[in-house]
């Protein structure tokens, strides 16, 4: 069973900018390289300590105050090409329904992918 396979979660491909700043201040700026559901994994020369809880903006639009998906995660692990976060609530419900847009629109199975948003009780947006 490949990695791919074991994943509970759709995860698409997109190369939006992400800012993730720390409790402690640290802001890191990167690219998008893949995202789900519940988790995206960022590009980036700079790194957050792993279990590093953040805030996280993926920019929808070249403003990265504009239009975008907000949230809060903590740094799974980090690695030479970036690093993996966990998204543990998505703040807001514009921004639940742009995650929730932006994987669907670009998922290959997009029966299973909505099923994984309708059934995913911890995956509500919050004020």
């Amino acid at each position: 069973m490949t990695d791919e396979n074991q994943r509970d979660f759709t995860r698409i491909t997109s190369a939006h900018t992400v800012v993730l700043t720390a409790d402690d201040g640290t802001t890191v700026t990167g690219t998008l390289r893949d995202l789900s559901a519940t988790g995206l994994f960022v590009v980036s020369d700079q790194r957050l300590a792993e279990g590093a809880e953040c805030n996280i903006t993926v920019a929808l639009t070249e403003d990265t105050e504009g239009i975008g998906v907000r949230a809060q995660g903590s740094v799974l692990r980090s690695d030479e090409n970036g690093m993996a976060i966990r998204i543990d609530a998505v703040v807001g419900e514009n921004s639940f329904e742009h995650l929730r847009r932006l994987v669907l629109y670009n998922s290959p199975e997009l029966d299973r992918t909505q099923n994984e948003f309708e059934d995913h009780i911890g995956l509500k947006p919050q004020e």
